[in-house]
């Protein structure tokens, strides 16, 4: 009887003083990435156990969390741009919860060669002062750009020099074709069988060779991968003198190389794609244009991993030391380097053209065909789809009460339906 009268009072308490449930909270819907200015499709948690929200922090400005229905939602327009940490607290319910998540605003449209991903292993732009280390105009680092660490430096005589009006008013580093280059190590083994490189160089003259950018050494052998200009005549048995634009890969022969000799000191946009398991093995780009593919040698399964030195303005002599191969010094300016670990499609090769193109006023150089001839690639957000405002089931030969999706970012339509149905 008293055990019995105990636990009735324990429920009588529960009941007169309520029980409440404890606060949980779902993941954020999205972790959007979109520009300033810009509406944000809206973000939800969905919760348990709250009654409303707390004051959230870290959102940006423009943005508001509201509470109902057991779902947090995250609205409005940013007008700050950066990378947020959001955490907005629950109340009511027990325990103490908070929903969070990632938002980030670009202060720019602009598309950037950073869009491209982990793909991007190196960059190296010019015309950011901050990542260029040089004191009275000797440039001793150049620092990488795509967070993965693959700084160059240059030290004593071997150091090129810094240039603030070097390409169309921008900035370049100037390599004297006799004893400049940069190393950053054994760095960039990208263990990947695929390659594309994209750089914006101006020749000195046209009678000078060099190594634009290389993972390699003076000889042949396997996993190495070099842009350079050589003279034919040196190395290829051809007419000499004569200074042809060169994508190699693993060995002398297995090559894209432009069959026509340089013949103006003009910036371009060079660069080129590697698949050592395709049929095309290697393709030079050209200012947009594709002017030499290689498909000799056998497709190699040995991925680009090597203990050679990454070099820009040289690469390592044919014992893999220092100083670098003679009539591998670069008599030019680099302006800009992307180096990524994937084959870029023709269209992502070409944003990465066409942002190249008129970031440093070559736009002339495109062909009128090119996608980004006439204005620069610009961030697209994430296209979304809302669901269809019915899945309708009706007679043939009866009108259809129209369907709609709500969607983001869309720029054209490829749809497949019933005939006479259309969007």
């Amino acid at each position: 009887m008293y055990k019995k009268l105990i636990i009735s009072s324990f429920f009588l308490l529960v009941h007169s003083i309520g029980y409440s449930q404890c606060n949980t909270v779902g993941a954020a819907s999205s972790s959007p990435t979109l520009c300033v200015n810009t509406p944000l499709t809206p973000i939800t948690h969905t919760t348990t156990g709250a009654t409303g929200i707390g004051t959230a922090s870290g959102l940006p400005a423009g943005l508001t969390a509201t509470w109902a229905s057991n779902t947090i939602t995250i609205s409005g327009t940013p007008t700050a741009s950066g990378s947020f940490t959001y955490s907005i607290p629950l109340t009511g319910g027990c325990g103490t919860v908070n929903a969070s998540g990632i938002i980030t605003v670009r202060a720019s449209s602009a598309w950037l060669p950073s869009d491209l991903g982990a793909s991007v292993k190196l960059w190296l732009d010019a015309t950011d002062a901050a990542t260029v280390t040089q004191s009275g105009g000797l440039v001793s680092q150049w620092n990488d750009k795509s967070g993965n660490g693959n700084h160059f430096q240059s030290t004593g005589t071997s150091q090129p020099t810094y240039q603030s009006n070097a390409i169309n008013s921008n900035a370049a580093i100037d390599f004297d074709g006799s004893s400049d280059y940069m190393s950053a190590g054994d760095k960039l083994d990208l263990r990947t069988n695929e390659l594309t490189i994209m750089t914006v160089v101006k020749y000195d003259n046209t009678n000078t060779g060099g190594a634009i950018v290389g993972k390699s050494l003076y000889g042949p052998g396997v996993g190495r991968y070099a842009l350079l200009r050589l003279n034919s005549g040196d190395v290829f048995g051809t007419s000499a003198n004569q200074y042809n634009d060169m994508l190699m890969d693993i060995n002398i022969t297995a090559n894209a190389k432009n069959s026509t000799p340089e013949t103006s000191t003009d910036p371009k946009i060079i660069g080129g794609t590697i698949n050592r398991v395709g049929t095309s093995y290697a393709t030079l780009y050209e200012n947009g244009t594709s002017t030499a593919t290689s498909s000799s040698g056998a497709a190699d399964n040995t991925d680009y991993n090597t203990s050679h030195a990454l070099m820009i303005g040289a690469y390592q002599n044919g014992s893999g030391t220092t100083p670098p191969q003679g009539s591998s010094y670069l008599g030019g300016k680099i302006a800009e380097i992307i180096i990524c670990s994937s084959l870029l499609d023709n269209l992502t090769r070409q944003k990465l053209e066409g942002y190249l193109a008129h970031k440093w006023g070559l736009t002339a150089n495109l062909p009128s065909v090119h996608d980004y001839k006439s204005s620069a690639p610009t961030f697209v957000t994430a296209t979304t789809s809302g669901a269809a405002s019915s899945s309708p089931t009706l007679c043939v030969n009866t009108p259809l009460t129209p369907i709609t999706h709500t969607t983001t970012a869309v720029s054209y339509t490829h749809l497949t339906l019933p005939t006479n149905r259309e969007v």
